[in-house]
This record gives structure tokens, sequence and C-alpha cells, in this order.
């Protein structure tokens, strides 16, 4: 059996951060000490030596730190920097693309079930929000808010003062057993003349749903 007379082995070069690794470790230098006689930081030695250039500055700079190492550490820097231009031809693998990600989500998300969820949700939230509106003032107690004077009791040097306040549209009031008339939007405006002492003002509200409501304001002429 004839036997090839040469046997051709394939020769494969270094990368560029295994050439200035092994450069560094023969000298049985540690990063930290090269870092300080390159003046170059121990990340950026990190970097080189992981073939890692995204984390390096500029290419001007990135030649310059290579260039610094090779002196240090006595490698040919023409060679380092070949290893340096021949990386950035090797092709890099695919990652995944984070559109494609996305896009699997929304179609997961927006399934002919979850729509159809989606759409049962909304429809029972805009039924309870509906009914709320509708049924809740029917038992709830009827709105009301004086405006002038804004606070009780209230003390005044004059005799007459005007009684500004907001129902519930649709509402009627009395103020002292006179029903007094109420805005489209429920404002409410009543002169009232004050006697010498405690005047006590009863506001007795009545909602368009017959539920009442009665309060009080102590008035007091100084």
């Amino acid at each position: 059996m004839n036997q090839p007379i040469f046997l051709i082995k394939k020769f494969e070069e270094p990368s560029l951060g295994s050439y200035l690794r092994n450069g560094r470790e023969k000298l049985k230098l540690s990063l930290g000490k090269l870092a300080d006689q390159t003046s170059i930081s121990v990340a950026y030695l990190r970097a080189l030596e992981k073939n890692d250039f995204s984390g390096l500055p500029p290419e001007i700079y990135t030649r310059g730190f290579i260039s610094r190492y090779c002196d240090l550490v006595d490698l040919d820097s023409g060679k380092a920097l070949y290893l340096f231009e021949r990386s950035k031809l090797i092709p890099k693998k695919d990652k995944p693309i984070r559109s494609t990600i996305t896009h699997a989500r929304l179609r997961k998300m927006f399934s002919y079930r979850n729509v159809i969820i989606f759409i049962v949700f909304i429809s029972v939230m805009t039924s309870v929000s509906y009914l709320f509106k509708v049924i809740y003032p029917m038992y709830a107690q009827p709105s009301f808010k004086l405006l002038s004077p804004n606070s009780c009791p209230f003390q005044t040097y004059q005799e007459k003062i005007d009684l500004e306040g907001v129902i519930q549209p649709e509402g009627k009031i009395w103020i002292n057993n006179e029903e007094t008339l109420v805005g489209k939007e429920g404002n409410f405006r009543c002169p009232v003349f004050l006697k010498e002492g405690a005047n006590t003002v009863q506001f007795r509200i009545i909602n368009k749903f017959g539920k009442e409501r009665v309060e009080e304001c102590v008035i007091r002429e100084n």
C-alpha cells in the first residue's frame, strides 16, 4: 500500500488576542503590571486579548495600543496589526434578531384566544362602568358643595350675603325652606339677610332620583 511521502499539515494563524496573551504569559506579566507599564487600562488590555473590539476606542487608538503592547512584550507589531486587520474580515456569527423575537411575542400576544379575552374584558368593564354611573346615583346621597362662604361656621360684618354652591344637575335645593333656582350645571345662588348673632342656614337637597340630604351652616354677624 502506497503511503504519501509528504504529510500536509494545515496551519492556522492565531488570533490577535491569543498572539498577545501568549507573548505576555511567556514573560509572566500580569495584566495589572502590563497596564502600569503601557499606561493602557486593564479593561482595554483584556478586550484586546479577548478579541472584543467593540470594547475598544476608535481604531487609530487601538492600533497604538497594539504597537505599545508588542513593544513591551517583544512581539512583532507588524504581525499583530496584520492579525488585527484579519480579525475584522472574519464574518461574525449571526445573532438572534431582536425584531424577530418581538414579532413572535406580538403574534402570541394577539392570538385569537387573547383577542377574544381582551374583547370580553373590555365589554365587561364598560358594562360595569355604565351600571356604576347610572345605578350608583340612585342610591347615593345627593352631592352638595358650598362655594361661598367656603367654610362653616362663617363670620361676617355684612347684613346680607350671597350663598353660592353646586349640586347634582337636575336636582332641587331649598334654603331655609325656600326653593332656590338651580342652573343646568347644578349651580345655585341665593341672597340671605342676616340678623344679629348666630344665623343657622338650612340646605335641603333632593336629587332627580328622590334621594334627600340636609345640611346646615352657621353664619354669625359680628
